[in-house]
């Protein structure tokens, strides 16, 4: 628990908080305000990604946040993230995307929504859409800048697209790697994990990092060794299922092992590779954007998640009433979470 000197500038903190959130709503963190029309655009002369929102369907159970937050609109309301933006963009002709022969259009995506190459941080354990094409020797690729993630995996599987909504919190895409393909924006699949109470949904929307013990084939061979983490996690116990490049000193964790033998757990420090500069010896990096895995990326990606994550709930919590009220009389209790994942209260020590 924060001590006194911190909690009494919980209030003054939550109060301001809140009204950035509601500048946020009315506004938006982007210049684009406005969403992509629904239903799909004109394709582009170069033939490239069209922007497209599927449009509801009438007979489909409604959305669990659109029931528990109306407020919200997440299924309905036009998205305004980056992501959104492109696709305006897209659609005006102000971008273009080029399908490559090596990685599709992951190079001009990245380009597009100005997100570095060597953010890449890569993860071998088969999550996400993609669980098949996703093993050790081919792990699935992240990138990311201050509020949108990019996932590719090889063999010409579609994008992964998450990005933070100012209003929405996190929306999810995918983009198929093929000529005259649409942006598809996903509000049921994705969500059946990407939920804040359970794998089946209830919370609100979120951004995950795990960590755990995975075989070569990216399967979990241990499912007591899997957890979601945060900053708060120690880290000998993260990014298992990660490749992790970079130095740390004395400090361990336990990306980069492979486990083949589940009786070698026993022994867990004795695979523990850390401290290394590059994957070479582990994993071929030569198909991706970039070569690395770097441990400061990591550490970057689960901070910012943390914050994102606690910036939705706390926007659901306060704004997701029918007429947009809140819904929470202990404004304070609400908001101290986020306050406390901004300030880093609580999150490991970095001791070398």
């Amino acid at each position: 628990m924060p001590d006194k000197r911190f909690r009494t500038t919980t209030a003054a903190a939550a109060a301001a908080i809140l009204a950035l959130l509601v500048v946020l709503a009315g506004y938006g963190l982007r210049s684009a305000t406005e969403g992509p029309a629904a239903g799909k655009a004109r394709e582009s002369a170069q033939d490239g990604p069209r922007a497209s929102l599927a449009e509801p369907d009438p007979d489909a159970q409604p959305l669990t946040y659109d029931v528990e937050y109306p407020g919200i609109g997440y299924s309905t309301t036009a998205p305004s993230d980056r992501v959104a933006d492109l696709m305006r963009r897209l659609e005006s002709g102000e971008a273009r995307l080029a399908l490559g022969e090596e990685r599709g259009w992951l190079d001009s995506l990245l380009r597009e929504l100005d997100i570095a190459p060597d953010s890449q941080v890569l993860v071998f354990s088969a999550t996400s859409l993609q669980t098949g094409s996703i093993r050790a020797s081919s792990p699935r690729a992240i990138y990311f800048n201050d509020d949108t993630y990019v996932a590719w995996v090889q063999g010409g599987g579609p994008i992964e697209i998450a990005s933070m909504d100012p209003k929405l919190g996190p929306v999810f895409y995918t983009l198929t790697q093929a000529e005259g393909a649409d942006f598809e924006r996903q509000t049921g699949r994705c969500l059946r994990c990407h939920d804040s109470v359970s794998l089946s949904g209830g919370g609100v929307p979120r951004f995950i990092v795990g960590s755990g013990y995975i075989g070569t084939r990216g399967n979990i061979v241990a499912h007591e060794g899997w957890i979601l983490t945060s900053s708060r996690t120690p880290l000998r116990s993260r990014w298992g299922g990660w490749y992790v490049t970079g130095r740390h000193g004395d400090q361990v964790h336990l990306g980069n092992i492979v486990v083949r033998n589940v009786a070698d757990l026993q022994e867990i420090d004795e695979l523990r590779i850390g401290n290394i500069d590059d994957l070479d010896g582990l994993v071929d990096t030569s198909p991706y954007a970039s070569g690395g895995s770097d441990i400061v990326a990591l550490l970057v990606l689960q901070h910012q998640i943390d914050v994102q994550n606690e910036i939705a709930r706390v926007n659901f919590e306060l704004r997701g009433g029918g007429d947009g009220s809140s819904a929470a009389a202990d404004v304070a209790g609400v908001v101290e979470p986020l306050v406390e994942a901004m300030l880093c209260v609580g999150e490991v020590g970095l001791t070398d």
